[in-house]
């Protein structure tokens, strides 16, 4: 006899009384000799064999022992993975199903049997327009029986059945952006557990982040609408943080939320790159000393030398955009310290020279036209040949130099901020 799909619907539709230790049934022989033959099969993993006998145990003593299902299910799990005919699939794919039913109903331990039960169920039911309405009511139940100790699959298959719930508008976005935060709430927890499964939830933390967008509009008005008054009645980092990614997922920088919780958020819990985004946004509103103090606060947090040298270059075009042409060297100086032979470098400090106006206007040719030899140093360091011979252009014919009793090699000093020491050379 075959276990069929009829015998456990029948099986889940009578009372059956379950009682403790086993209950063999009427005919005591033979069930004995049945459960020895599947419980043998099964622990030689001969799945298939071990099928017929499980079917007689269920038809004819169905409360025999909790066991009997615990192998039910082992046999029927292992069938699922090896049937090839799609009809014959679906068929061993509900018979689990139904297995861990009757389990439940016999035996209770509904958190744990149902949360079996959903390992299987989303990938089985969600291809069948008759069945995978079933799967919502199924995950929330597992998650409100287990709550934060839910299994991190399981917290995913809720998350993408209320989230086909929220797109066929049987849920609003805000409840559905309410049960996001729980259950990445959750997965927090158990990422914070360290251990076993700690690396899969954050997985499974990064796959639900994922799909966010792929069940509601997000955009900065809605966020806005959801979670700014949250952070502002009651503010607090969880809140913050999640207005905070929220806002710069979408680009909504510009909102005047963004700079508040962003401070709030940095405040609490500073980072490199949340610190840059803040100097960024003050920068772009030509609030440069704010912008400064901000980039200043992100270098200790920076990750390698490369970060390190990559915000002094951004203050140095601070300061050169204030003017400040030698605190702009000194920062290009800086991520030379970080970074050696930095091309880049090289070329914004000749570029401060050979721009600055304030070391062209001289009376005196010779030592006007210094800051060019000094620029050309600077580019032949950053191997620029353009470069270079834009500077060339303006080198001192022989004429200016010998007219000023000096010659090719000889050491003058730039005079004005640069104040730097060249040998002359001639166009």
């Amino acid at each position: 006899m075959r276990l069929t799909i009829l015998s456990l619907i029948v099986l889940l539709s009578v009372q059956v009384n379950a009682q403790n230790g086993w209950n063999w049934g009427e005919d005591k022989e033979e069930c004995q000799h049945k459960w020895m033959f599947l419980s043998t099969s099964v622990k030689a993993e001969q799945y298939k064999e071990a099928r017929p006998a499980l079917a007689y145990l269920l038809d004819q003593a169905p409360n025999l022992n909790k066991a009997l299902y615990q192998y039910g299910t082992k046999v029927y799990e292992n069938l699922v993975k090896t049937e090839k005919d799609p009809e014959k699939l679906k068929q061993l794919q509900d018979s689990l199903l139904i297995l861990y039913d009757a389990r439940m109903k016999l035996y209770g331990e509904e958190n744990t049997v149902m949360s079996y039960k959903g390992i299987y169920a989303y990938n089985f039911l969600i291809g069948r327009t008759d069945r995978r309405d079933e799967l919502y009511p199924l995950y929330k139940k597992i998650y409100e029986l287990n709550g934060v100790n839910t299994k991190y699959y399981n917290i995913y298959y809720y998350y993408l059945t209320a989230g086909r719930e929220c797109k066929y508008k049987r849920m609003s976005q805000d409840e559905f952006l309410t049960l996001h935060e729980t259950l990445v709430a959750s997965l927090d927890k158990q990422i914070a557990a360290n251990n076993a499964y700690s690396k899969n939830a954050s997985v499974y933390k990064e796959k639900i982040e994922a799909k966010l967008t792929s069940y509601v509009t997000l955009d900065c008005e809605f966020i806005n609408k959801v979670y700014t008054p949250k952070f502002e009645s009651e503010p607090s980092l969880v809140i913050a943080k999640k207005l905070y990614n929220l806002l710069l997922s979408q680009e909504c920088i510009s909102d005047p939320i963004f700079m508040k919780v962003s401070e709030y958020v940095m405040d609490k819990e500073p980072n490199y790159a949340g610190i840059r985004v803040q100097a960024k946004l003050h920068l772009r509103n030509k609030e440069y000393d704010k912008a400064i103090t901000n980039f200043e606060k992100a270098i200790p947090l920076a990750k390698d030398d490369e970060s390190k040298g990559k915000t002094f270059m951004d203050i140095a075009e601070i300061y050169k955009q204030k003017k400040e042409y030698s605190k702009a060297r000194e920062y290009a100086y800086k991520n030379l310290e970080v970074v050696p032979d930095n091309a880049d470098a090289y070329v914004f400090i000749g570029n401060l020279y050979l721009y600055s106006e304030s070391c062209k206007n001289s009376s005196d040719k010779l030592k006007g036209s210094l800051i060019y030899i000094a620029a050309y140093d600077k580019y032949k360091k950053a191997g620029n040949s353009s470069k270079m011979s834009e500077a060339r252009k303006y080198f001192p014919s022989m004429e200016q130099i010998f007219s000023r009793g000096k010659k090719e090699g000889d050491v003058m000093n730039t005079g004005c901020w640069v104040s730097e020491n060249v040998s002359l050379r001639k166009k």
